[in-house]
């Protein structure tokens, strides 16, 4: 199974340390669905065919997309990785 796009990307609006690595401001980053959606660590079974982990369960079983680590990459429900 393959993501819906291969990746996209984003320009960072500020210096940011993510992981423990400095992004200065106005950096380029490209985002790869296909490997973040196959890493077992964040999809177990990710070979699977289970269309039920993306089905919330109730209002309050949301992403929170406003992480300070995820700030730069990620903004409203188009960025939910799971």
């Amino acid at each position: 199974m393959f993501p819906v796009l291969p990746g996209n990307g984003r320009v960072t609006q500020d210096d940011l340390v993510v992981g423990g690595y400095f992004i200065p401001k106005g950096t380029q980053l490209a985002l790869c669905h296909y490997s973040t959606s196959m890493d077992e660590e964040n999809f177990p079974g990710a070979d699977d065919f289970r269309p039920d982990r993306w089905i919330r369960k109730d209002a309050t079983d949301r992403v929170d997309n406003s992480a300070p680590s995820r700030s730069a990459t990620a903004s409203g429900a188009a960025s939910a990785g799971g």
